[in-house]
């Protein structure tokens, strides 16, 4: 069997020019990068429209808070300014106040600790942060002994003499706190 070729002789010695492919691989990496380059632009620039469309949205409600519709807060707050100062000023008296004064069944409570067996407190006298302190005692070395254990005791300080008579009866003033009367 025989080929036909149908092909004229024209055409067989034509060369044909295929296209060339590089033009397109560059008009891809061109487009690339111009779409890179946007994407970075618009990255770095969103923060910065963000920043400024949040500082246009602040001047706007500053400007609100500044009109005469909010004037009664205003007044409200600089009365409620007032109000605390005052508060404060009592405060600060009401916290004097408590910091001179002792709770009297704690002072109780530490003056029967102190008592020695053998010695009986028989009266207590309470005064202006003074304690006058009555008792008798079995003799006169558990008097000392009381009266040194007085003197340990931090909320309260000796403030007169002792006097113990013959029948061992003892009398003695001691101060609450500090030591001063106030």
């Amino acid at each position: 069997m025989k080929d036909i070729n149908l092909l004229p002789e024209e055409i067989k010695e034509t060369e044909y020019v295929q296209p060339n492919k590089s033009n397109g691989f560059s008009f891809m990496l061109l487009f690339g990068l111009i779409i890179g380059i946007a994407i970075i632009a618009v990255t770095i620039l969103a923060p910065y429209a963000y920043i400024w469309q949040k500082e246009k949205e602040l001047e706007a409600i500053e400007a609100e808070i500044e009109s005469e519709k909010y004037d009664i807060v205003r007044e409200v707050n600089s009365d409620l300014d007032e109000i605390n100062g005052i508060i404060d000023g009592k405060m600060t008296v009401i916290n004097t106040i408590d910091g001179m004064s002792h709770p009297v069944n704690e002072i109780i409570v530490a003056l029967q600790s102190i008592v020695p067996e053998g010695a009986v407190i028989t009266n207590i006298r309470y005064n202006n942060n003074k304690i006058d302190v009555t008792g008798i005692a079995a003799d006169r070395i558990t008097v000392a002994e009381m009266i040194a254990s007085v003197n340990r005791i931090s909320l309260l300080t000796l403030s007169s003499e002792l006097r113990v008579d013959e029948a061992n009866v003892f009398q003695f003033s001691v101060n609450v706190g500090s030591g001063r009367r106030r």
